[in-house]
């Protein structure tokens, strides 16, 4: 999920039908870790450090997708001088709290209380935000 929040945030030419699948995976990423954590506790307590070392792996795989995206939409002619601009963009740090990627708090973990499927980081939801005003604009 952490790399599809950081897509939709850093692809910022993303068609909205695009952007929408994207939304779509995280909320079918969201169900099933909320699904598997009820299911349990061991995983619940652990999810902390899976998040913390998920940030490294999700970065660079989101480095290099849009490295291939910006290559695809010909925004840059070539995938290593790309890829050196997007590493050097992307913050080094994770920007999101757990709980704004998994749509659920774990220090008050309901079981029977869905995680939202509609909730985002702030970047990313002013993304979303505007990709669906300029869609409006289109279909009007």
């Amino acid at each position: 999920m952490l790399r599809l929040f950081l897509m939709i945030e850093h692809f910022l030419v993303a068609r909205p039908e695009t952007v929408s699948f994207w939304l779509k995976e995280i909320r079918d990423r969201r169900a099933l870790m909320f699904k598997l954590i009820r299911k349990s506790d061991s995983l619940k307590s652990g999810c902390s450090s899976l998040y913390s070392s998920a940030w490294d792996v999700a970065r660079l795989d989101a480095v290099m997708e849009l490295a291939d995206l910006d290559v695809e939409y010909n925004l840059r002619p070539d995938f290593d001088s790309v890829f050196l601009i997007r590493e050097c963009l992307l913050p080094s740090d994770c920007p999101y709290l757990m709980e704004q990627v998994t749509g659920f708090d774990l220090a008050h973990f309901d079981s029977l209380r869905h995680p939202s499927y509609s909730d985002y980081p702030p970047p990313v939801s002013l993304v979303i935000s505007k990709i669906n005003a300029l869609s409006d604009d289109f279909s009007n």
